[in-house]
């Protein structure tokens, strides 16, 4: 009998150990999963296909979200077009920088999310580009 009470308060004090970090671990592989199932994707990236004016050739663009701000990076990362997602899924952002001969060159880009993918136009004065990102997978 001193044997199976010495043995009971081992487990005992062992349960005492334990639960807490059970519970920290259950608690970690649930907000893990919770994150993965929730959201949407926040990084799409794609093509840039020249439409109308005076285009560079196709090129790559990413596009960020993080809450409803959006970064849109045309050309690999030439330059960053700051905007918003509204709640209906369209984004539309926009920079303007000074153009070689010192006068306003405004981009836009306007888009729609759904799903997985943003479906969109990148305007520049020079040249209008379709858009199309896809979140990686």
């Amino acid at each position: 009998m001193g044997k199976e009470k010495n043995r009971q308060n081992g487990i005992i004090s062992y349960m005492r150990v334990w639960p807490p970090a059970i519970a920290a671990l259950s608690l970690t592989m649930v907000a893990f999963a919770a994150g993965c199932a929730a959201g949407r994707p926040d990084h799409f990236a794609g093509l840039l296909q020249p439409q109308t004016g005076t285009c560079d050739p196709p090129g790559l663009a990413e596009l960020i979200l993080h809450d409803t701000h959006v970064l849109f990076t045309p050309h690999e990362g030439i330059i960053s077009l700051t905007g918003v997602l509204a709640a209906d899924g369209s984004i539309r952002a926009s920079v303007t920088a000074s153009g070689m001969d010192h006068t306003p060159y405004r981009q836009t880009f306007v888009g729609n999310l759904a799903g997985d993918r943003v479906i969109g136009t990148y305007i520049t004065p020079r040249c209008r580009y379709l858009v199309n990102l896809a979140a990686p997978r």
